[in-house]
């Protein structure tokens, strides 16, 4: 479930979401977000998400990064030169 599972990583670093069957509403000073070790359920889509996420949060460590190079081989490439 990958509501369930973006509500678990994110209430990690310190974001507090609510979730209903098909929302997620997420809440939180973005100042006040914790690096901490992220899983991405092998999702490609929440690897991205919290990728976006390491802007703020530059020491959140991402576990299986590689599992993007099914939909997007480049994603960490060119995330890296738009920061």
């Amino acid at each position: 479930d990958r509501l369930e599972a973006l509500h678990a990583e994110l209430n990690k670093i310190g974001a507090y979401t609510e979730t209903t069957d098909d929302t997620i509403t997420i809440k939180g000073n973005p100042d006040s977000l914790r690096a901490t070790q992220i899983e991405t359920y092998n999702d490609h889509r929440i690897a991205m998400c919290f990728g976006m996420i390491q802007s703020r949060v530059p020491n959140l460590e991402i576990l299986d990064p590689e599992c993007v190079s099914k939909t997007y081989p480049t994603f960490w490439e060119d995330l890296k030169k738009a920061s």
